[in-house]
């Protein structure tokens, strides 16, 4: 796949400032479970705010893949650049693929602990993991 290294993508104020707004919230709610970490503070807890954060960085995702499509997707294929699309749909795939990775293995973690031991759920828990840390 090409590296798209050499785009930019000039934004207006408004679409800038949201965006930033939505990473400036994102990254107290990572301090928050940083903190929570260090005071020890219950799984489920922690758990509990790393799903805001997996839902706020959704959120930003589609409106940047939203604003994306809009401008410069639009632009491209008016100007006879229709490469941009499959660049479009490879990311969709990417964003698709992360998304389901997340919840499949949950679903058998869960699966699992209905069924095992806490020292046979461990090392089945390490290899869905372990590759998304």
């Amino acid at each position: 796949m090409e590296c798209n290294c050499n785009k930019i993508t000039h934004r207006d104020e408004q679409e800038l400032k949201s965006l930033i707004n939505r990473l400036n919230r994102i990254e107290g709610q990572v301090r928050g479970v940083k903190a929570m970490l260090e005071e020890e503070r219950y799984c489920v807890d922690i758990l509990t705010q790393i799903s805001a954060i997996q839902s706020a960085l959704n959120s930003f995702n589609k409106e940047l893949l939203g604003n994306h499509i809009k401008s410069c997707v639009v632009e491209s294929v008016k100007n006879g650049d229709e490469t941009v699309i499959d660049e479009l749909c490879e990311t969709m795939k990417k964003l698709i693929t992360a998304a389901m990775t997340f919840i499949f293995a949950f679903t058998c973690l869960f699966s699992i602990s209905a069924f095992a031991s806490d020292e046979q759920i461990q090392p089945r828990a390490s290899l869905y993991f372990d590759n998304y840390s």
